[in-house]
């Protein structure tokens, strides 16, 4: 196909335009809170403080570190159900 050369000048235009239309409708994600940990006192709590690294999930259960909290104040290990129930820590 030849194109005119009156509109080969609107031709990377054309083509930009169509590169950036979108390929489907974008959804937004919606997020909830599984547990919330609960306040340090001297350094330690019963289940943790602030998440560490990303979470492993394994059947319908998330598993997770803390940096710091638990009864030694050195962080802990955790477990808790997709659902939010079941949260246990070590």
């Amino acid at each position: 196909m030849k194109i005119p050369t009156n509109c080969a000048p609107l031709l990377p235009v054309v083509l930009a335009g169509l590169v950036l239309l979108p390929s489907g409708r974008a959804s937004a994600q919606a997020f909830t809170v599984l547990h919330a940990f609960t306040a340090l006192l001297d350094g330690t709590n019963n289940d943790g403080a602030n998440p560490h690294a990303e979470l492993k999930s394994s059947g319908n259960t998330l598993y997770g570190t803390t940096a710091i909290g638990g009864t030694s104040a050195k962080g802990t290990v955790f477990a808790i159900n997709l659902d939010g129930t079941g949260f246990t820590n070590q």
